[in-house]
């Protein structure tokens, strides 16, 4: 039936196969890097004072007018406020997906 056709299934990407057993996975199995990230970020943002996070924190004018581009990358390691850190944490958590479909060991 065509109701059925809409419903895509996460699992049902291309190229994507069943886990071994056909049990699924849950939490990072599978995801050693996506792991490896959310505890860095997660500790990051617990431990780190707050005028680390400002040095971390994306700020183009020091990209562009003093070359710190390390900023690009390192916005994202800390988060500053409940907010940011639970949509931050919660996106790193859904990363495990992409990490699973892609691979972390080609």
């Amino acid at each position: 039936p065509p109701s059925a056709r809409r419903r895509v299934c996460a699992r049902a990407l291309p190229g994507a196969s069943a886990p071994p057993g056909g049990r699924t996975m849950d939490g990072f199995e599978g995801a050693p890097v996506s792991r490896l990230i959310f505890a860095g970020a997660g500790l990051a943002t617990l431990l780190l004072p707050a005028g680390v996070k400002d040095a971390l924190a994306l700020d183009l004018g020091a990209v562009l007018a003093r070359g710190e581009w390390w900023r690009l990358v390192t916005h994202h390691v800390a988060f500053d406020g409940l907010g940011s850190a639970a949509l931050g944490m919660i996106a790193l958590f859904r990363f495990k997906r992409f990490e699973r479909y892609m691979g972390s060991r080609k």
